[in-house]
């Protein structure tokens, strides 16, 4: 199989050849496709309990692990992916940085 992401970055691509003044069905199925690429990146990454008992607020990420040679742990909530999407779509995030 050839690079996975260079055939999403292609996809990608793809959508700035649409002229969505006068291709309303393919500029329309392009962002169907975006928002459910999105959703479905929302759903795997999707928060879950940090099982701290005095910090019940506490939540990671249900699949990114922290891996390293002294811990193999869940990420905090919101992780990198999470934080990437929002930054993509212009929400401002506080990270960290």
């Amino acid at each position: 199989m050839s690079d996975l992401a260079e055939q999403i970055r292609a996809k990608v691509a793809a959508v700035d050849e649409i002229d969505a003044r006068y291709d309303y069905t393919r500029a329309g199925d392009a962002m169907g496709q975006m928002r459910d690429a999105i959703l479905a990146a929302l759903d795997v990454h999707k928060p879950q309990s940090a099982n701290v008992a005095a910090k019940p607020h506490l939540q990671d990420c249900a699949v990114c692990l922290d891996v390293g040679p002294e811990r193999c742990d869940h990420v905090g909530y919101p992780c990198d992916t999470v934080l990437a999407i929002a930054k993509g779509l212009g929400i401002e995030v506080d990270d960290g940085e």
